[in-house]
């Protein structure tokens, strides 16, 4: 059951938390591959941020907003994806043998569960491996370019959604002040086709992963602008979130269910505001042979 998912300081991390609300919208609002009325969490206010749980430091600090945004792939877009990428349909011996792609053991309490991730990248005109950062280690690694279909559909999406995000960075920018370096390297950085580039593929089977079993954690910095699409199967995501910024509010454990198709965009890798996740799947096997 595939689907691909992947600053220091007080002043940083509330820029970071304004750019990322900014690239969020934006990305929802240009692309070609969504539905037209995004489904919007009931949480989410005008600017599509929800506040989620981080270490305080002092008892009147409230959470900080991070950036959360549903929406839908187009249905024609999502089943040629589904019927013209190999990866999303391999079978578990095709994995296997698959040099980027590896067995991951998250939940050793649980023995009939299957995991593996590939991590690929979608650099346009870009055909051999590239150096980029491991998402799990951290380290560096060489990662392979993804299969065309897959780097295709990402191409579109830049396309889609480069133009409007460089009009935008261009004029904070220029609002910005002249020490903030943040959202120049940002809006170099997709100007150089870099946004959406880093590639996580993910493929869960076997036995279920209930609520009770759930791991939670945080990213990587691949996630800083992180678009996660569900393309088979169903998984829930949770998280622990605040209905608004007031550091009385008690924390929620919400569940969100991801279905075929399902998008979310959002900014979990924001250091110190602990954007902290977990996803439950349910019982799936391999369907091909």
């Amino acid at each position: 059951r595939p689907h691909d998912h992947k600053a220091v300081g007080g002043g940083v991390h509330s820029r970071l938390s304004r750019l990322s609300r900014l690239l969020t919208a934006l990305v929802l609002m240009g692309s070609q591959l969504s539905s037209p009325d995004p489904v919007l969490d009931a949480s989410d206010s005008a600017n599509r941020a929800i506040f989620y749980s981080y270490k305080r430091s002092g008892p009147d600090s409230g959470p900080n907003p991070v950036p959360f945004s549903r929406s839908s792939m187009n249905r024609e877009v999502l089943l040629w994806l589904k019927s013209r990428c190999e990866i999303f349909k391999a079978s578990e011996a095709q994995l296997q043998k698959e040099g980027s792609v590896s067995r991951c053991i998250d939940y050793p309490h649980l023995p009939g569960h299957v995991y593996y991730e590939g991590y690929f990248h979608a650099l346009h005109g870009e055909d051999g491996p590239v150096t980029t950062m491991n998402p799990r280690t951290g380290e560096c690694m060489e990662k392979p370019a993804a299969p065309i279909e897959l780097r295709a559909f990402i191409e579109a999406m830049r396309r889609a959604n480069v133009p409007r995000l460089v009009e935008a960075l261009r004029g904070a920018a220029m609002e910005a002040n002249s020490d903030n370096k943040l959202i120049a390297k940002v809006l170099h950085l997709i100007e150089n086709g870099r946004l959406f580039a880093d590639i996580a593929v993910q493929v869960h089977a076997g036995q279920a992963v209930e609520t009770r079993d759930v791991g939670w954690h945080t990213d990587g910095p691949n996630s800083i602008l992180h678009a996660a699409l569900s393309i088979a199967g169903s998984r829930a995501l949770h998280s622990r979130r605040h209905a608004d910024a007031d550091p009385s509010t008690p924390e929620k454990t919400i569940a969100e269910e991801m279905r075929p198709g399902d998008v979310y965009v959002s900014s979990p890798a924001v250091r110190g505001l602990r954007f902290t996740h977990a996803t439950n799947y349910d019982l799936a096997i391999f369907i091909h042979p």
